[in-house]
């Protein structure tokens, strides 16, 4: 291999790893615009993220790159075991996140096939917020004031993936219970 053939060879490199460097940020900033565009939708009157988890872990943003750790983990590996939200947002749930507009909460799970958020099932009892304990209410309600906005979402602070909130069954207030 001559000299000129191997500097070829490198800037071909190059090239393909800056490529590919961009075309992961472009994904990237496309996922997060989805994901805004679906939230923003559904609640033109505000919301807050609530709980944000791939793979069954909290985390602090959504993020591509760990999703599609997620997926390779997924495929190449039958022994992968979720853990958190009792095994629910693990395995095949890239993504899930917990979203409150201050009178009910919702589910959304990522969807790579769409390239989207998918709304969890319809609205149980257990989602409406003032059908919760009053001790529980504080976790699924925020004040503008207690809000961040990252990646032009935004999220809780305080109670920002609380382990007293929950994705899926919550308790209600008894007198709702026995309806």
């Amino acid at each position: 291999m001559t000299k000129r053939t191997r500097k070829i060879i490198a800037i071909m490199a190059v090239t393909v790893a800056v490529l590919l460097f961009v075309l992961y940020f472009v994904a990237e900033g496309v996922m997060m615009a989805r994901i805004r565009s679906v939230l923003r939708s559904e609640y033109p009157n505000g919301y807050a993220v609530l709980r944000l988890h791939m793979g069954g872990e909290s985390y602090e943003t959504p993020s591509l790159m760990e999703m599609l750790r997620l997926v390779h983990e997924y495929k190449t590996s039958d022994e992968y075991q979720p853990q958190g939200s009792a095994g629910l947002t693990g395995k095949k749930h890239y993504l899930t996140i917990l979203v409150s507009d201050n009178r009910a909460i919702q589910r959304f799970d990522w969807s790579f096939r769409k390239f989207s958020l998918i709304k969890g099932a319809g609205e149980a009892p257990c989602d409406i917020i003032a059908n919760l304990p009053d001790k529980d209410q504080p976790f699924y309600q925020y004040r503008n004031v207690d809000l961040v906005c990252r990646a032009d979402i935004w999220y809780v602070v305080a109670n920002f993936n609380h382990p007293d909130s929950s994705f899926y069954y919550r308790a209600m207030r008894p007198e709702v219970e026995k309806r």
